[in-house]
C-alpha cells in the first residue's frame, strides 16, 4: 500500500496523470523531478515529514507527552566506551 501511495503522488505531480488519465487541470505544470528516480526519495522524505508533523499535533491535541529524543550528543551514550 505504501509504495502504491508514493508511486500514485509521484505520478499526479510529475505527470499531471493516474494510469495515463489526466487528472489535474489544464495550466498544471508537472514537477518533472518526481517522475524522475530522485523524485523518489523527495516523496518519501515529504511523505515521512507530513506523517511526523501530524503525529505530534494529534498528540498534542490529546494532551499525550512526547517524547523527544536525546539532544546530548554522544557523550552520554556508554556504548563505545570501555568497560571499567
Amino acid at each position: 500500500m505504501s509504495l502504491t501511495f508514493l508511486g500514485s503522488i509521484r505520478e499526479i505531480l510529475g505527470l499531471g496523470t493516474i494510469f495515463d488519465t489526466p487528472i489535474m487541470w489544464e495550466s498544471f505544470k508537472p514537477i518533472r523531478i518526481m517522475s524522475e528516480a530522485p523524485g523518489a526519495f523527495i516523496c518519501l522524505g515529504l511523505t515521512l515529514a507530513t506523517m511526523n508533523a501530524l503525529t505530534f499535533w494529534f498528540a498534542n491535541k490529546k494532551g499525550l507527552q512526547i517524547v523527544e529524543p536525546l539532544q546530548s550528543g554522544c557523550g552520554s551514550c556508554t556504548g563505545c566506551k570501555p568497560a571499567q
